[in-house]
């Protein structure tokens, strides 16, 4: 698999007790493999809705969704997907919670522990291996969720606001661990956040979504320079990007001053 993302016309309508609530209404969107794309927008606009429309753990009410050309019709198993919160079993080591998505795909055990050792090596957690999740930081804990999400390396990784729970400096720090291995590996990445310097940041492209229902308001791509530091955000690119995607939020009635 390569990892392309096709959303075409896709709708999302729940019900509810009362009536319907549409989280969705006919986006279409285009994601190129290999390519980092950052969802943007109120709170409650139905971003994590698409993401988990993506992924296959809901279905979409009206149009589809294709990943390499093969429609999304139920949970995808060849993805990687990563919550706000790590999600990790409390009674495991690091390493064997990186290992889970290799025990539910049946997938030698053998053949991946090696892998997973090294992919927390990667993301600073060398050493850490055996530690239990009441041993490890809140930083450290999300990194084991993107091994996790990583370990059977998958053309796909969805991320559902990864970092929106931790303190600033631990943010940064995992921002560029994941471009780091985004640059290694080169994933597809459908990335939500409300932060839009974290978007501008870490986006090939960005996208700003409307109020509910969501539909694309705007896609901006961004043009720095890869690989980026954290000193590209003084830049005057940089602060146009975010600017820009400001005035959408002053427009659509988001923000006030």
């Amino acid at each position: 698999m390569s990892g392309q993302i096709a959303i075409d016309d896709v709708g999302k309508v729940y019900a509810v007790r009362g009536g319907t609530v549409e989280a969705v209404r006919s986006l279409t969107l285009t994601i190129d493999a290999g390519e980092f794309v950052s969802l943007v927008g109120a709170s409650g606009c139905g971003k994590s809705t698409l993401l988990t429309m993506v992924a296959g753990l809901v279905p979409a009410s009206r149009g589809q969704i294709r990943i390499d050309n093969l429609a999304v019709t139920r949970p995808q198993t060849d993805i990687g997907f990563v919550f706000q919160d790590p999600v990790l079993l409390d009674w495991r080591r690091a390493l064997d919670n990186v290992m889970l998505s290799v025990e539910g795909r049946n997938l030698p055990l053998a053949d991946y522990r090696e892998r997973g050792a090294r992919l927390l090596q990667s993301v600073g957690l060398a050493g850490f291996e055996n530690r239990y999740p009441y041993e490890l930081s809140g930083g450290m804990r999300q990194r084991v969720s993107i091994c996790r999400a990583l370990i059977h390396d998958p053309p796909v990784l969805l991320m559902d606001e990864p970092f929106g729970a931790l303190d600033a400096l631990t943010r940064e720090q995992l921002m560029l661990d994941l471009l780091r291995v985004w640059q290694e590996r080169r994933k597809t990445v459908l990335f939500v956040t409300h932060s839009i310097s974290e978007a501008v940041f870490l986006s090939d492209r960005v996208v700003v979504l409307t109020q509910r229902p969501a539909r694309i308001q705007e896609t901006i791509t961004i043009e720095l320079p890869r690989p980026r530091g954290l000193k590209v955000r003084q830049s005057l690119e940089f602060v146009r990007y975010t600017e820009r995607i400001l005035d959408i939020f002053q427009a659509q009635g988001i923000l006030r001053e």
